[in-house]
C-alpha cells in the first residue's frame, strides 16, 4: 500500500487511544501533541504535501481531502521533492513556520538534486533546512541498493552504506530535536556547528531565533 495523506491523521488518533490504553506498551509515552514526521522518496512527497495543507490527488499523495494536523510541528524528508511532473510545477510550500528539512544524496538519480533545492526554494517561512549527502544516491537510507520493486537508481553510492545510514539518521532526529523539542545542542548542531563537524554534508539553513532552554 502506497502512502499517503490520510494516514497521518490516523496513526495520530491511533497514538492517542495507546497512550491512554493502560494495557499498551506505550501507555503514557507519547506525547501526542507534538508530531514530527520522517519520510523517504515518494513517503517524504507525502509529508510534504501534508506541511503544505494541500490534497495533490494527481500526484497520487491523497485519496480524500484533508486538514493538516494541529500538532504537526515538523518533517525531515530523504530524496524527496513536492513537483508537479504534468506540468514540470513546483508546488508552493506554505507551511506556516512548520520547520521542514530535505535530506538529498548528491548523485541521486531517481530524485535529482535540482529538484529538492526547488522545493527548498519553495518552502514559505523558516525554519528549514537543505542537508546534503556527499556520496549518497536515493538508496542511501536502506539497507540495500535498490530494492526489489523500487524505480532502481543508476547511480552507483561512493559513501559507505552504513555511514549514510548514519548521516541521515542523525541529522533527521537532529533537526527534530531541535525544532520540535527546542534542544539547545541540537539547534546548534543543525544551524551552527554540524557542517563544520561532519565531512559528509553541505548545509543550507534558514533559522527562527535560538531557543532558550538547555
Amino acid at each position: 500500500m502506497a502512502s499517503e495523506t490520510s494516514q497521518i491523521a490516523a496513526v495520530l488518533s491511533q497514538m492517542a487511544i495507546e497512550n491512554t490504553n493502560p494495557t499498551s506498551p506505550i501507555a503514557s509515552v507519547i506525547d501526542t501533541q507534538r508530531l514530527g514526521l520522517l519520510g523517504h522518496s515518494f513517503g517524504g512527497a507525502v509529508g510534504l504535501s501534508v506541511i503544505a495543507n494541500k490534497c495533490l490527488p494527481e500526484l497520487y499523495l491523497c485519496q480524500e481531502p484533508f486538514t493538516r494536523p494541529k500538532e504537526l510541528l515538523a518533517g525531515a524528508f530523504f530524496g524527496a521533492n513536492l513537483r508537479n511532473p504534468i506540468a514540470n510545477e513546483f508546488v508552493p510550500i506554505a507551511n506556516d513556520g512548520i520547520a521542514v528539512a530535505l535530506i538529498q544524496g548528491d548523485i541521486d538519480g531517481v530524485a535529482l538534486p535540482e529538484r529538492d533545492q526547488s522545493t527548498f526554494d519553495q518552502i514559505q517561512t523558516p525554519p528549514k533546512a537543505l542537508i546534503t549527502v556527499m556520496g549518497a544516491n536515493h538508496f542511501g537510507i536502506t539497507n540495500v541498493n535498490n530494492p526489489a520493486g523500487a524505480n532502481p537508481d543508476r547511480n552507483t553510492a561512493t559513501l559507505e552504506r552504513a555511514v549514510g545510514i548514519e548521516t541521515i539518521a542523525r541529522w533527521s532526529a537532529l533537526f527534530l530535536r531541535a525544532n520540535m523539542l527546542k534542544d539547545r545542542a541540537a539547534f546548534d548542531y543543525i544551524y551552527s556547528q554540524g557542517e563544520a563537524l561532519d565531512p559528509n554534508v553541505r548545509v543550507t539553513t534558514v533559522a527562527v531565533p535560538k531557543p532558550s532552554s538547555k
